[in-house]
């Protein structure tokens, strides 16, 4: 997300996206700051990237498959893309990121043997369906076009909600 909102604040059309990539880049690297603390204070290191994620939840996977992980493929087509697609790629692919993050947050707040975690994991999971609804508001409103065989804003949502129940 951090890195899709970097690409965002140099080529998004409308400043609202811009403003939402903002907002991504400080929430996000803010709750990364804080899950390293969390880390450091347990004596651990983050995993290598080449080991697989979603182990914890008992669904070890390749990083790359990860559910809303923008390959270099995906980040490649968000930064030579112009104009309104732009943005409208951009909240696509945040949205589809954002629901990856809430079924991985909703799950660590349901099971994290820690209170700290766990507060933080109901936060994220809460802050994140709210996002996906707004950047679908925001694309009614800028009157974004779609993308083609992406899911809509409205069950991107849904899988959010989902994940949190």
């Amino acid at each position: 997300a951090v890195g899709m909102a970097r690409i965002a604040l140099d080529q998004a059309d409308s400043s609202t996206i811009r403003i939402f990539a903002s907002e991504v880049i400080i929430s996000q690297m803010r709750e990364i700051g804080l899950l390293d603390s969390f880390l450091d204070r347990w004596g651990q290191l983050r995993k290598n990237r080449d080991e697989p994620v979603m182990a914890w939840m008992g669904m070890p996977m390749p990083l790359e498959e990860m559910p809303g992980y923008a390959d270099e493929i995906e980040l490649r087509a968000l930064r030579e893309t112009t104009g309104p697609e732009f943005d409208s790629l951009f909240l696509t692919m945040l949205a589809a990121h954002h629901v990856g993050g809430t079924q991985m947050a909703a799950f660590a707040a349901d099971n994290a043997r820690n209170g700290d975690v766990a507060a933080l994991a109901e936060i994220i999971a809460r802050n994140q369906s709210i996002e996906i609804a707004e950047y679908g508001e925001t694309a009614n409103r800028l009157m974004l076009p779609s993308i083609p065989g992406a899911p809509t804003f409205a069950e991107y949502a849904e899988l959010a909600r989902l994940a949190k129940t």
